[in-house]
């Protein structure tokens, strides 16, 4: 069977429990809608699997050489249970220079489950294939083992997973935390009062100021081993807090033109939050950037 082309992703919402996103055990996220998942088959102790597999899944959505579908998704804890169903159009010779069937009847399709089977796999109450997460980087990285087979509707042998670990990537973008669209949406939809958006600001820079500390925590942690990196983590985080005060005080100082009772204003209030949060969500988000790519890249 050739290599199952680019395609095939899992989109998974990264709407996990924050309390739980960079330390301790790895939950599962709630849903799936569209990352990307791959499958190496480099290491010689996954020789049940012939090839990498990379799988770029978009449920509902097609392009021109795939067609995905996220038959079942159930997370519970750390485990997720999944069933996939993914049409391969690309053509078999790409000595013709065109690279994609036109004859559905020659679509390969695949169904990622928990059934050896494919005609089980498509059929009524198959067994799901489930993932264990393991791993968790900081925002759009996770690892997991698979338990399952893929199936080919082509192929009477089903690829046993079994034990086959599994990279999975998020697009930030279309898997925002409910927690922060809460907020935002608050906050955007015009229906409070200046006192009252002031609370939510409140609480918005509480969140990025939790979510910085858990990635900073997530680094600090991955480089325990290696004290040099560690303290110059530390010494950079310690740098960035003494940047944000000396920033919040002179943004203070030009906003007051020495008036201390605009101190009490909403208005006053309202741009001091936001240059808070501002401050905070970019460097928390860089951070995150930096955990993702090391772990990523096994650094």
């Amino acid at each position: 069977m050739k290599p199952i082309p680019p395609i095939f992703s899992f989109l998974i919402i990264a709407a996990v429990c924050w309390s739980r996103l960079f330390a301790g055990e790895v939950q599962s996220p709630p849903s799936l809608e569209g990352a990307s998942l791959e499958i190496s088959a480099r290491k010689e102790e996954y020789k049940n699997l012939h090839h990498d597999v990379f799988l770029n899944l978009k449920d509902g959505i097609s392009w021109e050489g795939s067609e995905d579908r996220i038959v079942t998704y159930e997370p519970k804890g750390k485990n997720a249970h999944i069933i996939v169903v993914h049409c391969d159009k690309r053509k078999e010779d790409y000595s013709s220079g065109e690279i994609y069937e036109k004859n559905p009847s020659l679509f390969r399709r695949y169904y990622l489950s928990g059934e050896k089977s494919y005609e089980k796999a498509k059929g009524e109450n198959p067994k799901p294939a489930t993932i264990t997460f393991t791993d968790k980087g900081g925002y759009c990285y996770y690892k997991g083992i698979l338990q399952g087979y893929l199936t080919c509707a082509q192929k009477q042998e089903a690829e046993d997973l079994t034990g086959i670990p599994v990279t999975i990537l998020l697009d930030e973008e279309k898997t925002p935390d409910p927690k922060l669209e809460i907020l935002l949406d608050q906050i955007d939809g015009g229906e409070l009062t200046g006192r009252q958006s002031n609370y939510v600001r409140q609480e918005l820079s509480a969140y990025w100021e939790k979510r910085l500390h858990k990635a900073h925590s997530a680094l600090m942690k991955h480089y325990s081993h290696v004290p040099a990196i560690a303290e110059k983590l530390k010494a950079a985080q310690k740098g960035w807090e003494s940047y944000q005060d000396s920033l919040a005080e002179v943004y203070a100082a030009c906003l007051m033109q020495e008036d201390e009772k605009e101190q009490k204003s909403q208005w006053f209030q309202f741009n001091m939050l936001r240059l808070e949060c501002d401050n905070t969500e970019w460097h928390c988000r860089i951070l995150e950037e930096l955990l993702d790519t090391i772990k990523q890249n096994g650094l």
